[in-house]
């Protein structure tokens, strides 16, 4: 669920910034410590506790500045949720839990999810922690042991392939 998250993350992002035209570039090489950004006639220098990559250091800047104009949309985000889920065999009601300054956004306008809902972490998506996205899932209990089943035998098919190139 955590990694269908990160990837509907990076879609949102490109959708927005790119508007439709989505452009998911190579990770750049290079670290960052520290950025400059400037918004109206202030210039402000925000530093990284660690090092991070170009590309995220920029990302991170992009959302905080999209969140400014044309901010995640909840019932769009939760639609490229919902489809990364399905693409890792997870099917069920899905949703997304938007904050931008505090202020919380929810997809369908539904606050409330299910008790038996697993959901992620919550995701920091700005070089400033005030925009973070939330998604929820409510599976059944039969999809576990199916992706239980799955990752069991995907991984006894890679210690087969491992040994018989050895």
């Amino acid at each position: 669920m955590t990694q269908a998250l990160q990837e509907s993350i990076t879609i949102d992002y490109h959708k927005r910034f790119f508007q439709d035209n989505v452009y998911i570039p190579k990770p750049l090489i290079r670290k960052m410590k520290g950025i400059k950004i400037v918004v109206g006639e202030k210039n402000e220098n925000i530093l990284f506790k660690d090092s991070i990559d170009e590309q995220t250091a920029y990302q991170l800047v992009d959302q905080y500045m999209l969140a400014q104009f044309t901010s995640v949309i909840p019932n769009d985000f939760n639609v490229i949720f919902k489809e990364k889920l399905k693409e890792k065999g997870i099917t069920g009601k899905t949703g997304i839990i938007y904050q931008h300054n505090g202020i919380p956004q929810y997809s369908d306008n539904d606050s409330i999810s299910p008790n038996s809902a697993f959901r992620t972490h919550i995701k920091m998506l700005d070089m400033k922690n005030t925009i973070s996205v939330q998604g929820w899932v409510d599976y059944s209990w039969k999809t576990i042991p199916q992706m239980v089943y799955v990752v069991f035998f995907s991984r006894q098919s890679f210690r087969i392939c491992q040994s018989q190139t050895r």
